[in-house]
């Protein structure tokens, strides 16, 4: 039986599956969050292995989902010596990471941490709403 215990920001919801807490969609969640699900996922994204065969960077900030996922950024090196940033999104459904978007889509981590937050609070329907005529 899957331990039930709270992490920091995170819930064990049964064997092999994990989701990232936090009060509201579009909110601000820690990354180690994140990367403890992907670990008990038996994700191997996070694995400083693969970090390091991909030349990849973890951003600072992740953005909560309100569905147990979070968007959060990442840069990979490739092999022309240019850094590209990219739009994550943690999946508990799935226990995986998925892109979104266009890989290495963004030329800043800044830019694409704006997108990030903007994608976490669309995802819940906390976007910017239409007032009414």
């Amino acid at each position: 039986m899957a331990r039930r215990k709270n992490l920091r920001g995170t819930k064990i919801i049964s064997r092999g599956q994990c989701a990232v807490t936090a009060n509201a969609a579009g909110n601000r969640v820690s990354v180690s969050d994140v990367k403890e699900c992907a670990k008990v996922c038996s994700s191997h994204f996070f694995e400083k292995d693969t970090m390091r065969f991909f030349n990849s960077r973890i951003g600072d900030s992740a953005y909560y989902d309100g569905r147990g996922g979070a968007y959060f950024t990442t840069s990979e090196k490739g092999p022309d010596g240019r850094r590209g940033y990219s739009v994550r999104h943690y999946n508990p459904e799935r226990c995986g990471v998925d892109t979104v978007g266009k890989f290495q889509g963004y030329h800043s981590m800044a830019a694409a941490q704006t997108a990030a937050k903007r994608m976490a609070s669309k995802s819940s329907g906390l976007g910017r709403r239409r007032r009414k005529r």
